[in-house]
């Protein structure tokens, strides 16, 4: 059974909208039910950089989960940008190392996959009451 996080939600997450960006079927199905139960409005999942930028063309959007590596070595940082240009604030998911990552976006959050729903939900209140993008 899937822990939701629901206990650990209040206000802050209620209809607000998270775009996800992740390419793996499963682990995008598991984010869009953490958030969903967590009262979240979900935008995407995307699978490609081309699909985010049409999300984000398309909705507000308060954060983000962005998966680092989209299959066929394309990386999500084109989307990041443009995310960090709106000041939308995001987090990175991603079985792959921060290595991967510029290092002037090493200090935006990171979730190491396998992650909880636990992880997600902290991750997602900190975007959202966070000043930084």
């Amino acid at each position: 059974m899937i822990d939701t996080g629901r206990k650990q939600t209040g206000v802050v997450l209620k209809s607000r909208s998270i775009l996800i960006v992740e390419d793996e079927h499963v682990t995008a199905l598991n984010l869009m039910k953490i958030l969903e139960d967590a009262g979240c409005k979900v935008i995407g999942p995307a699978a490609t950089v081309a699909g985010a930028h049409a999300c984000i063309a398309d909705n507000r959007i308060d954060a983000a989960l962005l998966d680092i590596n989209l299959g066929k070595d394309t990386r999500i940082f084109p989307v990041a940008e443009v995310l960090a240009a709106l000041r939308v604030p995001f987090a990175f998911v991603s079985g792959h190392p921060r290595s991967l990552m510029p290092p002037h976006l090493h200090g935006h959050a990171f979730i190491a996959k396998p992650f909880g729903s636990g992880q997600i939900i902290a991750t997602v209140k900190e975007l959202l009451s966070s000043d930084r993008c």
